[in-house]
């Protein structure tokens, strides 16, 4: 007995520390890996909830003018208990995205209208592409910690008779606004959908641009009038459609949907930096507000072109622990899967 206990005594004495030292190994690739799943290295974080009744959610959620925010087809977030499910986060990036800004961040206005989506078609489970090895993830639309823009601001047109001397504009003899203002889609095949509606073209001329109408609309005022003013970089990014005849309304709504990604692209990458959504200071550690996850639609990298690679190296300096090179879920990226659905933004 005394003989089978020293040989146990001995195999403990020589194994202890291996085994201690394996429990620990095993202990810090745990939490290292619960550090990074809580940065966001797997593509997305923990939802920061907020109560119904809470100034953030109640000074934000959208109202039926839609102005300037709409919950596509209706599908708003679900409240259990008192608690809304959408994160803190998102709520205040959209908030910033409505507000007139330091042109630094990208341009000096705020958006007038975001159309949101967050239903995934696959409901709880993620309806992004996903790899063949891998296991389909949870959605971040159904968590609460993501959210798509499927359409961002108008184009706006102006008619006025062709002929100032001899008007026979059946509308009126002064530039009027034309029609309702047309919300601009981010997805391929509603954008393409989008084409000219018969008017009085002998007579009557048309004219359009992004964000406002031009200054002799005699019925638009203050800042429907106001012509914004694009960051440097944006515009190298995408072309701006600028002035246009209506009847070139197919072809430039495309452009507006690219250049409108690319510019919250750019404000989204910015929106820490010291003067935009926080005026005083940059925003650090926890308070930082640039998505985990940026995913822009197939159809619209393909027509950055280089653009698009220029923004992915702008990116590296953005998107925290370096997740633009060493993450392969995180930071900067693309989808064709959102060709249809527009830009996707989580934390």
């Amino acid at each position: 007995m005394e003989k089978g206990t020293g040989l146990l005594k001995r195999a403990y004495l020589v194994l202890r520390w291996p085994v201690v030292l394996v429990a620990l190994g095993l202990s810090v690739v745990f939490f290292l890996t619960g550090l990074l799943s809580s940065l966001g290295y797997q593509g997305t974080t923990n939802l920061r909830a907020v109560p119904e009744q809470d100034s953030l959610w109640t000074g934000f959620k959208p109202d039926t003018t839609g102005h300037p925010f709409a919950w596509k087809n209706d599908n708003s977030p679900t409240i259990n208990d008192g608690i809304v499910n959408f994160d803190k986060r998102l709520i205040r990036f959209l908030g910033y995205l409505k507000n007139d800004k330091n042109i630094n961040c990208g341009w000096d206005r705020g958006h007038e209208f975001l159309e949101l989506d967050i239903k995934s078609e696959n409901g709880a489970l993620s309806d992004l592409t996903v790899p063949p090895n891998k296991t389909r993830p949870a959605s971040t639309l159904f968590r609460g910690v993501g959210v798509r823009i499927s359409k961002a601001d108008y184009i706006k047109c102006t008619i006025k008779p062709r002929d100032q001397a001899n008007p026979k504009c059946a509308e009126a003899n002064l530039p009027l606004k034309f029609r309702n203002p047309i919300s601009i889609p981010l997805g391929s095949t509603e954008n393409a959908k989008i084409t000219p509606e018969v008017y009085d073209s002998v007579n009557c001329k048309v004219t359009c641009a992004m964000d406002y109408y031009q200054d002799d609309t005699t019925d638009a005022i203050g800042a429907d009038t106001k012509k914004p003013n694009y960051l440097s970089t944006v515009t190298t990014w995408a072309k701006n459609p600028g002035d246009f005849d209506y009847d070139q309304i197919t072809e430039k709504v495309r452009e507006a949907a690219i250049f409108k990604t690319a510019l919250l692209t750019y404000e989204l990458m910015n929106t820490d930096e010291k003067g935009c959504e926080n005026k005083s200071k940059e925003n650090l550690g926890s308070n930082r507000l640039i998505p985990t996850t940026t995913i822009l639609p197939n159809w619209i990298v393909m027509k950055l072109g280089d653009s698009w690679d220029v923004m992915k190296t702008a990116a590296n300096a953005k998107f925290p622990f370096g997740f633009q090179k060493n993450s392969p879920l995180a930071s900067l990226t693309v989808d064709p899967l959102l060709n249809e659905k527009g830009l996707h933004i989580n934390y």
